[in-house]
């Protein structure tokens, strides 16, 4: 059993994809020392790791459900002035002032104009299907597509059903089950009688 308190650096050199190890190897640097109470750690990561895994202190919600989906939430900044990495929601960095407000400035306006772009498109898809005939609906591939199209056209919920019931390869996922039991006005949690059907994570 390692035990040395008195370590405050570590450095890296081994790629993992396993969170325990490399929680157990940054975290030899951060043991309490009471002879040295304000200790710093000084992890060194020559391979990325953190990059994988975000910070070793992190918060971390942990479960015996196997393994959960990983999110695309940023994990970690890294500062281009003096290279320390950081927990991403921060705007400046605590080792050099380095100011991050311009690259949330730039990030905001990118997800801004994605968010227009793809709100366009959703309003050009719309002006198309406006004229095809009931029968298009069966070149849509999505659930989402499907129940925008009934809602479009005015079609009856049933028209969603039988899509479902004659055509297993519809992707749906659990959101779709939700818009599908709103847009029909079913019961509340109707959608979750029907989670056998969902083969697409959100």
């Amino acid at each position: 059993m390692f035990d040395v308190p008195d370590c405050e650096c570590v450095i890296l050199l081994r790629p993992t994809k396993s969170l325990s190890l490399y929680i157990q190897q940054s975290m030899r640097s951060m043991r309490i020392n009471k002879n040295n109470p304000d200790k710093l750690a000084i992890i060194i990561d020559h391979v990325g790791n953190c990059f994988e895994h975000g910070l070793p202190d992190d918060t971390r919600n942990w479960t015996l459900k196997g393994k959960i989906k990983k999110s695309n939430e940023e994990k970690i900044r890294e500062c281009p002035q003096c290279f320390a990495v950081i927990e991403p929601k921060i705007k400046f960095c605590p080792y050099c002032n380095y100011s991050f407000q311009k690259e949330i400035d730039e990030l905001q306006k990118k997800q801004e104009k994605q968010l227009i772009e793809m709100e366009l498109k959703e309003i050009e898809k719309k002006d198309i299907w406006k004229s095809k005939s009931f029968h298009f609906i069966n070149k849509l591939n999505t659930l989402k597509d499907i129940l925008s199209f009934v809602e479009l056209k005015n079609y009856k919920p049933g028209v969603i059903y039988h899509q479902i019931s004659t055509r297993p390869d519809i992707k749906i996922t659990e959101d779709d089950l939700k818009q599908w039991q709103k847009l029909a006005g079913y019961k509340n949690k109707w959608w979750t009688h029907q989670t056998h059907l969902i083969n697409q994570e959100v």
